[in-house]
């Protein structure tokens, strides 16, 4: 079982196509999951929203929390740990502003996506652009915005760029409230053909003495709306549950599916065991255990599987912490002189600085993710520099009018990327 609500988080995982073994693949899809509970549960965060908010929504929440600034997740193979997925956040003001994910395969290192964030004066999380990269240029993006209403997030929407040269309508989700609790999350596909929105899926949630009692997942089909799911869960308070059990809609009624128990020693739990209805009985499938520092943060996440006799390693993941800032050795572009002018004709002067000496790389892509120009491939030491764009490509043709992206790569590895508009 598979909440739908993470689909999104989890698609853009269609686009790896480097050949990476069966491994890699698993280490991919898991670590997701494992991103999507880094900091489950946070006291800061009602339950709810960790579940059944829109995924980035909730990801970025929850790391501003926590502040990691590192985090890396490693496959068990049945003899070494492998390099899976790194994450690297940085902040600004003490917010998650970017974070990068670099996914490792066999043979390759490659970026994956990130994205840039920014937020209101409340320190909610308004609008997000992610762009995916296959080691070759970007290829595909995503902007996600969101709105509040007086009881919390109200709707939220994306649109997706995969490869069509252009933004277009994704999906979007709205988000229903009963005396401050959330009831229902209600979600909605474009229809291309009708150019129109059209209804998905939805959450209906029900609550008991103020605590989260049940949700009823249900997918639009032929017409109306179809029993998928149904979790009943038994909460400590409103933000941590003890135990949820999810029932599956077999076409008449709902019968056991997975169930969930969370043990705490502290603030956030310490231990998840998940099991599975076989048979008429409860019958183990795998478990998280969580490892604190002293300041009670997350600093290793393990994962078990069931052999049908004993726990065995799955796969971990590894969370460091350091200053909520710019990693010191990145490259930094600076807000005030990283692209002037901008909007620009004829020209730009892109700006950056580097704390160390590096082989650099600069170049100017186009919205499908195409290289247009190459303006620095170099080693380039210490200190603040500067190049000219002058709106041509790499054959000194001048380039239309539109979008584009400055990508700085520090010794093969992308740190930043930004956005300039050429005007003619």
């Amino acid at each position: 079982m598979k909440k739908k609500s993470m689909i999104l988080f989890v698609c853009v995982a269609l686009f790896i196509s480097l050949g990476a073994s069966t491994i890699h693949e698993n280490v991919e899809a898991k670590t997701r999951r494992l991103l999507a509970e880094l900091a489950d549960n946070t006291r800061s965060i009602s339950y709810v929203e960790e579940n059944y908010y829109p995924p980035n929504y909730s990801i970025v929440m929850n790391v501003n929390e926590v502040g990691c600034t590192n985090q890396l997740v490693q496959m068990w193979d049945g003899t070494n740990w492998l390099d899976g997925i790194e994450v690297d956040y940085y902040y600004e003001n003490d917010l998650l502003t970017l974070y990068n994910m670099y996914f490792y395969g066999e043979g390759y290192t490659m970026i994956y996506y990130y994205y840039d964030i920014t937020y209101d004066a409340q320190n909610r999380i308004t609008e997000s652009w992610m762009d995916l990269d296959m080691g070759t240029g970007i290829v595909a993006g995503s902007h996600e915005l969101y709105e509040y209403g007086d009881d919390g997030l109200d709707w939220w929407i994306i649109y997706g760029d995969y490869g069509a040269g252009s933004y277009v309508n994704q999906q979007q989700a709205y988000f229903t409230y009963t005396t401050e609790e959330l009831t229902e999350c209600l979600y909605q596909e474009w229809d291309e053909d009708n150019s129109a929105w059209e209804d998905d899926y939805r959450h209906t949630l029900a609550y008991d003495g103020g605590l989260l009692d049940t949700v009823l997942y249900e997918i639009y089909e032929s017409n109306q709306w179809i029993n998928e799911l149904f979790a009943t869960f038994t909460m400590i308070d409103e933000c941590c549950p003890e135990l949820v059990i999810y029932e599956l809609w077999n076409g008449s009624a709902f019968e056991n599916d997975e169930r969930h128990t969370y043990t705490y020693l502290r603030l956030d739990f310490d231990e998840k065991l998940d099991e599975d209805w076989i048979n008429g009985a409860w019958v183990n499938d795998d478990l998280d255990l969580v490892t604190y520092n002293d300041d009670s943060k997350p600093i290793l996440i393990e994962n078990f599987v069931w052999d049908g006799t004993d726990w065995i390693d799955s796969h971990r993941s590894i969370i460091s912490y350091g200053p909520l800032g710019a990693d010191p050795n990145s490259v930094v572009i600076s807000t005030e002189t990283s692209n002037y002018p901008n909007p620009f004709n004829p020209e730009t002067t892109i700006s950056y600085k580097v704390s160390n000496a590096h082989q650099v790389n600069l170049g100017i892509y186009n919205l499908k993710g195409q290289l247009v120009k190459t303006l620095v491939n170099e080693n380039i030491g210490r200190g603040t520099h500067s190049v000219i764009w002058n709106g041509n490509d790499n054959d000194g043709n001048s380039v239309t009018s539109g979008v584009y992206f400055y990508i700085l790569n520090l010794d093969g590895k992308i740190s930043q990327v930004r956005k300039c508009l050429l005007l003619k």
